[in-house]
């Protein structure tokens, strides 16, 4: 259902301004965290200390971090940062609340769920406002209102990519009942599935529609961040247990993970690189 501002604030444990800063909690001991990651080590000083962090597999999103880690932005705070890939963010929540991953920087709505059935999990902050996808569509579908009887593909049931299809629906009042849902995995594998023709229309990020710029046999449906400019694209959350045995490590993640935003943003050419040496995705 719809969520306002200060719904999400609730459900969040903010109450107030939404920002990525120092995180709140208990100042307890810091202890070893999942898969056994320990406490803090100083910057400069013993091990980097290793992060997990939570991705979706294959996207270009990735690319960002990954530059940001080949350049050292992360080591420089003393942080061993592991980008672990998941399908869909309905699987990544589930990591999360199960000890296999420390941080979650993905779609904000299933942690919500979580929380909402009482979950103690906490948002950090927003580290990517933008929500950067587009619904394409084969060429016999000329607009959003053709989709019923048709299929259109997700990622899984709840995730992301299902919840920007049945808004959409929901908005132009068109019965998400006569479409057939697909879940096929990753933005990556959705565009795959269209070029082959194997369904009819889907979310895709903004750097997938590039990939298929010239393909005549898709375009553009929808723009989502004109559609939804509101929705958020990346938040941070951690169990709430991890803002109490590990703040120090927390703190010094928060802001390595700030600068290494920035950085990359700032670093154009580096990013580029680490997608096509990472993620096989071409440079053009």
């Amino acid at each position: 259902g719809r969520m306002d501002r200060r719904r999400f604030l609730t459900l969040a444990g903010l109450g107030g301004a939404l920002a990525l800063s120092a995180c709140t909690g208990a100042r307890g001991t810091p202890g070893a965290g999942p898969q056994g990651q320990e406490a803090a080590t100083s910057p400069g000083g013993g091990s980097p200390a290793k992060i997990t962090l939570a991705t979706i597999r294959g996207i270009f999103d990735q690319a960002y971090l990954l530059a940001a880690i080949d350049a050292g932005i992360y080591a420089r705070d003393g942080i061993d940062l592991e980008l672990v890939g998941f399908q869909d963010d309905v699987a990544a929540t589930r990591a999360l609340i199960a000890g296999e991953v420390l941080v979650y920087d993905i779609a904000p709505a299933r942690p919500l769920s979580a929380i909402e059935q009482g979950t103690a999990l906490k948002a950090l902050g927003v580290s990517y406002a933008r929500l950067p996808f587009v619904i394409l569509g084969r060429k016999e579908v000329t607009s959003l209102s053709d989709l019923p009887g048709k299929s259109v593909a997700i990622g899984a049931p709840g995730d992301l990519n299902d919840q920007i299809v049945r808004a959409l629906f929901r908005k132009y009042q068109i019965d998400a009942n006569a479409v057939s849902f697909v879940p096929i995995g990753p933005t990556p594998q959705i565009i795959q599935a269209l070029i082959a023709g194997k369904i009819d229309a889907g979310p895709a990020l903004f750097v997938n529609e590039f990939q298929v710029k010239d393909n005549p046999d898709l375009h553009r449906l929808a723009d989502v961040s004109q559609e939804f400019p509101n929705w958020v694209r990346f938040v941070l959350f951690v169990k709430q247990e991890t803002i109490e045995r590990q703040d120090p490590l927390l703190r010094r993640f928060v802001l390595a993970h700030s600068k290494a935003w920035r950085w990359a943003l700032e670093n154009r050419d580096a990013v580029i690189a680490a997608a096509t040496k990472h993620l096989s995705i071409p440079e053009a």
